[in-house]
């Protein structure tokens, strides 16, 4: 199921928390009676309380350079929220929101990104090789962090994947670890890995390392 809200809504429902990286604006919230929508006011207590949170921002020429997406869990559901950001100027865009199984959400957040095709170059963890790749003009490119530990409590480590996209090349992933790794990533490949991750598998483990070499090949 979907909704589409405006950010005063969301900040007129009052769920606890600033929905980081979303852009809920400093006006006036909206009271309009969400909760009346009895799916809406399950989407929002996942919101307002996940198990698992994921945040995405970065910057891409079809996104006005703005990407900014929200996604929780809690239980076997999953919800996530995207801002619009295509409207210039000022204006704080319209939100999508989407309510689904918790095994959806990493293919949901894969395909709300911005298309861009796979990178061309082969994964590499090689200092050289990586540094020429980040420091290679980019279209676009942003971070996702993800973190299992409830908003009211005691924050824990945050697991984080940056995504590059390169000109003339397309997309890469990149994990700062005790070396960098990067791999080039089509829809299927950051929908791996970020199931894995949400998951809870960790970025550094060997297994994970593996399902990235296997989901690139593929």
């Amino acid at each position: 199921m979907d909704w589409i809200l405006d950010p005063g809504e969301l900040a007129g429902a009052r769920i606890g928390d600033d929905l980081e990286p979303l852009w809920l604006g400093s006006e006036a919230p909206v009271a309009r009676p969400l909760v009346a929508d009895r799916e809406l006011a399950a989407a929002l207590r996942v919101l307002a309380a996940p198990e698992v949170r994921v945040t995405i921002d970065g910057n891409h020429p079809d996104a006005i350079h703005s990407v900014r997406m929200r996604g929780c869990t809690a239980g076997h559901r999953s919800v996530l929220a995207v801002q619009d950001s295509k409207a210039r100027g000022g204006y704080r865009g319209t939100v999508r929101l989407w309510s689904g199984p918790d095994a959806a959400l990493a293919e949901h957040i894969s395909y709300a990104m911005p298309a861009v095709h796979r990178g061309q170059r082969p994964r590499t963890d090689d200092a050289a090789t990586t540094r020429a790749l980040l420091d290679a003009p980019r279209i676009g490119g942003g971070r996702v962090t993800i973190d299992s530990t409830p908003i009211a409590a005691t924050p824990g480590p945050s697991a984080t994947l940056d995504w590059l996209d390169i000109a003339c090349d397309g997309r890469y992933l990149a994990h700062a670890g005790a070396r960098t790794t990067i791999i080039p990533a089509s829809a299927s490949t950051v929908t791996a890995v970020l199931d894995r991750i949400i998951a809870g598998d960790r970025l550094d483990d060997p297994a994970l390392d593996m399902s990235l070499i296997e989901s690139d090949a593929a």
